[in-house]
Parts: C-alpha cells; structure tokens; sequence
C-alpha cells in the first residue's frame, strides 16, 4: 500500500473520530458525568488560574483551605498537552483538549496496527474501535486515565519497533512516550504500560535477558516522569495516603467476575440513556460501575473470538495478558489482588482499571483478525458462525431481561421497575444489533457489498452509543450560577463551607445524571466551585490526597458536629476562614437547592489568647483565641493590609508586643516566612493552620510557598526530554539517509 492510501485512510479515522465529538465542538454540548464537573475540570480551572495569576503552580488556593498543587498527581500538572488550554476561559478549551486526546489514541492505534502490516482497511477498523468503543467512551469522566491510554498504542508501536530494529530514535520516542505518561501520574496505568513493555520484550526475544533493555527504557523513561513521581510520593508521605487504605476502600470498585459478558452483548448488566445510566450490578454506592462501558463494538467481539478459535498469530500472548489482567481487575472477587494487599501494595485503589491492558491487546487482537477476514474465506465463515452464536446469547439475554427472574435476582431494588424497562429495551437493542451483523455476514462471499455494509454497521454500532456513555449536557453548565455570581460580587476573598453538599451527597445516588450535573453546579458542590474562582474549606476529600492536617482538622470538625457541639462547631468553621455557609434550601430541586449564609470569618487574625491545641474543641473559648503547642501570652495586634499572589502571601501588621499572626492557610513544610525580609519561624496554629510570632512595631510579613523537589526533578526532567528529542531527531534523520532492510 502507498503512503497516500495510508495518509487517506488515517484522515477517514480523524474524521469519523472528530464527527463522534461534532456536537460538543460545534454545537454548544459539554461533558458533565460524574467525575468531569467535581473533579477534572475544577481541578484544571484551579491550575489554570494559578498559572494565568503569573505563579508556578506548587499551590492551590481553592480546594481545603489551601492544598498543595503540582506535587499531586491528580492535577496531571506537568502533563503538557492541557497547557494548550491555558490562554482560554471556561470549559470549551479543556473539552477540545480532550476530543484532541481521541484523535490521538485513534492515530496511534492506526500507526501500531500498519507497522503489524494490517491491510488498512483493518487497521482503519482497529483505530476506531479503540477511540470509539466503550472503554475510552467511558474514560471521557475519567481523564487523566483518558490521556495516560490514549499513548498506550504510541508507546506500543515504538516499543515494538525498537525491540525489532534495536534503533536509538524508537527507544527515545518509547521512552518519551512512557515519561509523558509518568507525568500523567496515574499510578495504575504507569503500572499496567511499564509491565506490558517487560512482558512484550520477554515475548518478543523469547529470553528472560530481554528484561534488561525494556528495564532501562523504563529507567529513562523515570527520568522524564521525575518532576511528577519524586514530589508525588513526597506528598503521599504527607496526605492521607501516608496511611494504608482499608482493604474495603481499596477494592470498592472490582470488576464483577461475569463483567466480561459485555463484550459480547452490551446489553447484559446495563443500559444507556443520553441522560441516564441504569447499571443493575452495581457494588458501589454511587450505583456506577468505574468503567461505564467495556463493550469494543459487535464486530470486534465477533472477530476476536473467531481469531481465538482460528488461533491467528499472536492468541497465546494476547490470551495470556488478558487473563492476568482480568484475574487483577476482578479485585477482591479473585485471588491476585488480595495478595497484593496482604504483601503490602496499599495505595492501589479500584482494580477495575486493570481490565484496561486487556481491552487494549484485544482491541490490537480484533484488528488482526480483521486483516484475516479480509484475506481468508475459511475466517469469513468462521466470523460468521461466531455471530450466530453470539446472536442466541443476545436472544437468551432478552429472555432473562422479559422474564420475572430479573427482578428476583437483581431486586429488591427501589428503581427495580424502572431497570426492568431499560433492561428489556437494551436487550432488544442488542438482539437486533446481533442479527444485523449475523445477515451482513452471511453475505461474505459478495466481499464488497459485505464489507460497506459492516462499516456502515461498525459507525452505527458504536456511534450510536458514544452520545450514552459519554453523555453531553448543554454547555451552559459551566456558566457562572447565580449563586457564584452573588458571592463573586461581595467581598473577597470568599471561602465556604457547603453543608449542603453533605446532605445532598447521603440521598442515593439518581439514575438521572442530568439532574445531578446541575444539582453540582447550582449548590457549588465540591470541587465545582473552583470553577468559578470560590474558594472551600473542609469538603470532602475524595481522591485522599489532602495533607494529613487538614483530614485531622476534618475529623475534629466532623465530630464536633455529630456530637451537637454548636459552639465548637462554629470555632472551627470561624478558624478554617469559612466566610459563607451554603445551606440546604430544597433537597429535591436541581434549579435551586440551596441558600447561602455569610459567616464571620478569621482568615488573617492576632490571637487574644493561646490555648494549648488539645483544647480547640473545648466550650467557651474566645471566638478570637488560637490554638498553638506551646502558648505564651500574646499582645494584641492589627492586620493592615493582605495581598495574595499564586503561592505568594504579603501580610503589612501592626504589633504592641510579642503577638501571634495566626493565618487560617494550610500549613505544609514548604511554607517559608520572612518579617521585613528576615526569616522567621512558622509554627502549627489551630492544628491544620499556622501562626508566626510578630515583635513589637509595624512589619512586613511574606510567606512563599515553593517545592525544591520540583525544582531540582523538573530540572533532571526536562535535560532527559531534550537529550531524548536530540537522539529521536538525529536517529531519524540517520535513517533516511541509510534506509533499514526492515520492511518496516
């Protein structure tokens, strides 16, 4: 084939990819689901808004009254492709930079399945199966695991060609490729993408020997993801994973044993709407599974079992990395993960994600046996007899989903009426789904007209399904809500405290998503509000990566409240900063759900009296009192002005005396003070906080927060980049000069 056929080819995908994600683009539709509106998006706003304030991102001022930023992982802040979005405003920049992240991984996967010598109309299939199919449908509320799996098949296709070729320019690009993924910080996919490099060497050289070449891509590849993995597992050692999760926690999100069905019927344990999910094995609270959707499209599955039971090149490896990444994904169900557990690999959460590596080789799977469909008239017949069966299991599917078994064995359930319905119009669906494919391909021996109509029924089958599983609401979801626009008018700075979002998070979770999108937006819920530039304090921390003396401070706070101590309740709201409350106002309402308090707060304040910390939850303590180690008696003082920059803190005061500047920040290690540019000593204040002792007199106070770790890693990281992009380019221009015998 020539480069131009290839060229047009991957321009089909491009299209067909872009086309899936038109609305969104074009039209006025956002991504809202789940994790995307409480999560990613106010995670990458506060990050954005850091970096537009003119400060390198070591803290974010919005979430918890004050958290460390770029040593987290979860920002993915030394991952460069979002910063394409920096110079933009709003939603719309991030949403383009994930559909650019599609188009990736569907170009990736074309370049690795022709460097397989696919023919490419299967490597065209191949590509779009991946992009469009179920799995990376789903990771659209999951992104960091969306950028990390949308190089997988770069770092394949490298990795291959290196191991193949042994040139310097594709283990420098390999090693790019897996570096920019430890950037990305996502721990299980840094996981999953090191181990299928070792095994793919050990597979490719047939000898144990060749663990020491993918061993030192891994090395190099360290050496560009340092600026992310040294400070990541500093600040672990800091935040509440410095403590081993509970095995529960841990394994919370466990592939269900019989999950594997979905990729032969969609319709199984699910159905989807474009404003709803209905999931009816679900273990976790939120009624979700992690991963919405594993279903590659009909036509991969048929393929991939028909290559199993025609045993095509590669079955035995593609068989075995699925089955060992099964056996981890099914979690606390199998027998590998509560090993893992016991021997000491704590800080892994929810094994589902390990199915990942295995819907990626069998994706790679399903491309290759498309090329034997293609070449072979005994695979067109094998495919065919595949797709009658798989049209009987969608039949039986239909059979259990109409009959009153369903509700017995997955009641009792308060939505069970209501899933029974979707149950029945998914299954239906999936059956006729089924017997379209089985009709198509028993015209496989008018190869022609067989093959425009499967395309046709690929587009359907998988487009028809990207709009559910990565469901769109209408974008003025990320306008400002009248609530952030009134607390953007006052005062600054604000800081909450959203009650509400206690009482909203403890109803059951709604099959409607929609409703939940703007319940999130209307009420500000965590992390929503730092969207829109507020500030929060004691909210969850649900990726528990907050500093240990703020999940202290939490439990104090929380306790207080369940015990009814109103007084040391409102101290400890006071002392975190709290400016306003946001209160329940309608519980059902997703318009209107709640109203807001202004409340009495002390962000920057001098002690009238130190008390030791024990006593912070203690009655009848002054409103204006602080809680140190060592108490000494204060002078009082005046705060006289307060500027804020990034990490930045400029404080001018006034002291009668010795007194005690407490400032309501999260205190961390990196902190450093200066009082008229002499440095100073910072100590713990009302646990989660700190103070800083003035002498008599008007001063100058500077605190700057700033990560020599990241300095000194980012500094190793970005001389390893360079140094691989010198070698990348000049073995790539060596081997123009001097064409490989390869034949590839």
């Amino acid at each position: 084939m020539s480069r131009k056929a290839d060229v047009a080819a991957l321009a089909a995908v491009a299209v067909v990819v872009a086309l899936a994600f038109a609305d969104v683009l074009f039209f006025g539709k956002a991504f809202y689901a789940r994790d995307i509106i409480r999560g990613f998006y106010p995670s990458f706003a506060a990050l954005r808004s850091v970096v537009r304030d003119g400060a390198f991102p070591f803290w974010n001022p919005y979430f918890s009254g004050g958290q460390p930023l770029a040593a987290n992982p979860a920002y993915a802040a030394f991952y460069p492709v979002p910063w394409l979005a920096f110079a933009s405003d709003g939603y719309q920049a991030i949403a383009v930079i994930t559909v650019l992240h599609y188009l990736m991984a569907a170009a990736g996967m074309f370049c690795l399945l022709r460097s397989l010598r696919l023919h490419p109309l299967a490597a065209s299939f191949g590509a779009i199966s991946f992009a469009l199919g179920g799995t990376l449908m789903s990771l659209n509320n999951l992104l960091t695991v969306l950028y990390a799996m949308s190089w997988m098949p770069w770092l394949a296709f490298f990795t291959r060609r290196y191991f193949r070729e042994r040139r310097r320019a594709d283990f420098a690009m390999a090693a790019l490729v897996l570096g920019l993924i430890l950037l990305i910080g996502e721990q299980s996919m840094i996981l999953q993408c090191g181990a299928l490099v070792a095994v793919y060497a050990i597979y490719r050289r047939r000898n144990a020997r060749a663990i020491v070449p993918a061993a030192a891509l891994c090395a190099v590849a360290l050496l560009v993801g340092l600026a992310q993995i040294v400070p990541a597992l500093d600040h672990q050692r800091d935040s509440k994973r410095a403590t081993a999760m509970t095995y529960a926690d841990a394994t919370i999100w466990s592939l269900p044993a019989a999950r594997p069905l979905e990729l032969l019927d969609p319709a199984v344990f699910s159905n989807f709407e474009p404003d709803a999910i209905y999931y009816w094995v679900a273990e976790h609270p939120s009624k979700l599974p992690w991963l919405f959707s594993i279903y590659p499209g009909l036509l991969a599955s048929a393929l991939i079992v028909a290559g199993l039971v025609r045993r095509i090149r590669g079955c035995v490896f593609v068989s075995a990395v699925s089955i060992v990444s099964y056996l981890v994904a099914i979690g606390r169900h199998g027998p590998i993960y509560p090993l893992l557990y016991k021997f000491g690999l704590r800080s892994l959460r929810y094994p589902e994600k390990f199915i990942l590596t295995a819907i990626f080789v069998l994706t790679v799977f399903a491309a290759m046996a498309a090329d034997e469909f293609l070449r072979e008239a005994r695979f067109r017949r094998t495919t065919f007899i595949v797709s009658v069966v798989l049209a009987a299991f969608a039949a039986a599917v239909l059979a259990f989903a109409s009959s009153p078994l369903f509700g017995r064995v997955w009641g009792p359930n308060s939505d069970i009426a209501q899933i029974e319905i979707e149950a029945y119009a998914g299954a239906m669906t999936a059956l006729v789904t089924a017997i379209g494919l089985m009709l198509i391909l028993a015209l496989r021996n008018r190869l022609r007209l067989c093959l425009g109509l499967l395309a046709l029924f690929v587009l359907a089958d998988l487009g028809s399904r990207v709009r559910t599983v990565a469901p769109r609401i209408d974008a003025s979801l990320y306008s400002p809500p009248p609530l952030g626009q009134a607390l953007a008018a006052g005062p600054q700075p604000v800081r909450i405290f959203n009650d509400a979002s206690w009482e909203l998070f403890a109803r059951p979770a709604p099959m409607v998503q929609a409703d939940q999108g703007w319940r999130t937006r209307n009420a500000l819920l965590p992390e929503a509000q730092a969207l829109w530039g507020i500030e929060s304090a004691l909210e969850a921390d649900l990726a528990n990566t907050d500093l240990a003396p703020s999940v202290e401070y939490g439990s104090l706070f929380f306790n207080a409240r369940r015990l009814g101590h109103r007084d040391a309740v409102q101290r400890l709201l006071a002392l975190a900063g709290v400016t306003h409350l946001i209160l329940v106002r309608d519980i059902s309402s997703a318009d209107d759900p709640v109203r807001v308090l202004r409340f009495p707060a002390m962000r920057y304040y001098f002690a009238d009296q130190l008390l030791p910390s024990a006593r912070i939850s203690a009655p009848n303590a002054s409103r204006t009192a602080a809680f140190i180690d060592w108490p000494f008696a204060p002078a009082p003082g005046r705060v006289l002005r307060v500027a804020e920059h990034g990490n930045a803190i400029d404080i001018d005061v006034e002291s009668a005396g010795s007194a005690a500047l407490i400032m309501s920040i999260t205190r961390h290690k990196y902190w450093r003070a200066t009082i008229d540019g002499a440095p100073a000593s910072l100590y713990a204040a009302n646990v989660a906080f700190q103070g800083l002792t003035i002498p008599r007199g008007r001063h100058h106070v500077s605190l700057r927060y700033r990560n020599p770790l990241i300095v000194i890693c980012g500094i190793v990281s970005l001389l390893t980049v360079a140094a691989l992009l010198v070698i990348a380019v000049g073995g790539g221009l060596r081997s123009k000069e001097s064409p490989s015998l390869s034949p590839h």
